[in-house]
């Protein structure tokens, strides 16, 4: 079986980019997921922040939302540029427990489409705990967990980060070879053989400091 791991942030539009591939990937491939939640933007507030609020200049902006949305078009994904960024911390945190509970994929699926296509503001701790009650976890289990295990969890997962040398998101670690950035799905399947062929040379990656073409 191949060890496929990713480093990925909610609020990264490259790690939504390259969701589709990773999920064609491990349908039609062998291959064991390990979805890591690594956080770009803990500065960002309750109610968000715009890019402009960020600190990133107008010239900037329409260049990066003009390449996500080319990108996005040439990889045929739905995506709707949000007009205030969320902090991802808590959808992090409950991703976790999503994957304990083995409803991981569809509660990421839904963080990923609510944000990037409906502008949800994946923040809201109401609508995070109100999606995994549709996945059949209580209100109290939730509570337990991010009370008892998520700090910890948290903390392993950026102890595992520094292991790889990962700064950016999405970074894949596809049977112990990097990759960094926007990966096309034909991409990601070269990195499953024995050559790493024309693999890692993808752009379209988020720092905490800015996402790069």
């Amino acid at each position: 079986m191949n060890k496929v791991i990713v480093f990925s942030d909610y609020s990264c539009p490259f790690c939504y980019l390259s969701k589709k591939a990773l999920d064609k990937l491990v349908e039609n491939h062998d291959v064991q997921l390990e979805w890591i939640g690594y956080e770009i933007h803990p500065e960002i507030p309750e109610g968000g922040m715009t890019l402009l609020e960020m600190g990133f200049d107008e010239d900037y902006i329409d260049v990066i939302v003009g390449e996500i949305k080319k990108r996005a078009l040439q990889l045929g994904v739905e995506i709707n540029i949000p007009e205030r960024f969320s902090n991802s911390h808590l959808a992090l945190l409950l991703t976790e427990l999503a994957k304990d509970r083995g409803v991981f994929k569809e509660f990421n699926d839904r963080v990923y489409r609510d944000y990037w296509v409906r502008g949800i503001d994946i923040s809201d701790r109401a609508r995070l705990y109100g999606y995994l009650r549709e996945l059949g976890i209580s209100k109290s289990e939730i509570d337990a967990f991010l009370k008892n295990t998520a700090r910890e969890r948290f903390e392993e997962n950026l102890k595992l980060a520094e292991s790889y040398g990962v700064y950016a998101v999405p970074t894949f670690i596809i049977n112990g070879k990097l990759l960094s950035g926007l990966q096309t799905y034909e991409d990601l399947v070269k990195a499953l053989g024995d050559s790493p062929a024309e693999t890692g040379k993808a752009t379209g990656t988020c720092t905490k400091e800015s996402c790069e073409l």
